[in-house]
């Protein structure tokens, strides 16, 4: 009877002690969170591993997380992949649709301070935006092309016998010079100023909705194409600055010691629970197999 008793209760004690352990392990990882003494002794795993490693980890996990996981090239294909593509633009889509059911005109979508800066620096610009038509205008392509269209205004309006009594290239030449003197004149400049701002300010009345319905939905998805296009490069600018730039095992090891123990037990708690408590249920199993062997070679003498 006894030895029956003993085969039952050796592996059972075994199970109880193997669970208990590991169970106590696992607890011990997080428990204590602070020293413990008795008198002036410290009792030895005091604090738990955790809390006394913290620093280490922590250091360690954003080392691994800013070295191997999210690295500069990680981050730069994340922010240049076709799903970010894809995101500006619904981004875009969006913002036209909201446009749309606002039906505002172009005043009420931009600020007047900004409407008076670009003008601003428009007016600004206008002597460059001169020497620049004067520039093109020197181009010998350009000039020669210039000189044929003055040649057949004559000749489609006056016809060509009273083309013949004329000169089109002396003609040509003095309207060139005319309209050169025109451009270096800076009273004209602010009058380019000025007419820029009251053409302007006639096209911010007009209705987004109507303006969008004359340019048409084929040019509307050509123009957004066209933006995709000239955001693309800096998208993959901007992502490759930032990748290089961004500190992640620095923001990593921020996030993590801003954590109490607590929140930090809660944490891996919840991503390995299933794991541990499967851990401490082996711990049970090991111990009653253990407890078993003994058992059996007891009952087998």
């Amino acid at each position: 009877m006894g030895s029956v008793l003993g085969f039952i209760l050796t592996p059972v004690l075994g199970a109880i002690i193997g669970y208990f352990t590991n169970w106590l392990a696992i607890k011990m990882l997080f428990q204590p969170k602070t020293e413990m003494y008795i008198g002036k002794f410290k009792l030895p795993f005091t604090p738990g591993i955790i809390p006394k490693e913290r620093n280490r980890l922590t250091k360690k996990v954003a080392e691994t997380v800013g070295g191997k996981l999210l690295t500069a090239e990680t981050i730069t294909n994340e922010l240049t992949s076709p799903k970010i593509t894809v995101a500006i633009e619904r981004l875009l889509d969006d913002l036209l649709l909201k446009l749309r059911e606002k039906d505002l005109t172009l005043a009420q979508t931009l600020p007047k301070e900004t409407l008076d800066s670009i003008l601003d620096y428009a007016a600004e610009k206008m002597p460059d935006v001169a020497m620049m038509i004067q520039k093109a205008a020197d181009n010998p392509l350009v000039d020669a092309e210039l000189s044929k269209l003055v040649e057949r205004i004559i000749n489609e309006n006056l016809g060509r016998f009273v083309g013949l009594f004329l000169n089109p290239e002396k003609i040509y030449k003095n309207i060139k010079l005319e309209f050169i003197l025109y451009l270096e004149s800076k009273k004209n400049h602010v009058l380019f100023g000025q007419k820029l701002r009251e053409g302007a300010e006639w096209l911010m009345n007009i209705r987004i909705n109507d303006l969008l319905a004359r340019i048409g939905e084929e040019q509307i998805a050509y123009a957004k194409a066209y933006i995709m296009g000239l955001l693309a490069p800096s998208i993959a600018q901007a992502a490759v600055f930032i990748a290089n730039n961004i500190d992640v095992s620095g923001m990593v090891e921020n996030k993590m010691n801003a954590f109490s123990i607590e929140e930090a037990e809660e944490i891996i708690l919840s991503v390995v629970q299933r794991e541990l408590n499967a851990i401490t249920l082996l711990g049970g199993v090991l111990g009653f197999i253990i407890g078993l062997i003994p058992a059996l070679m007891n009952l087998l003498q």
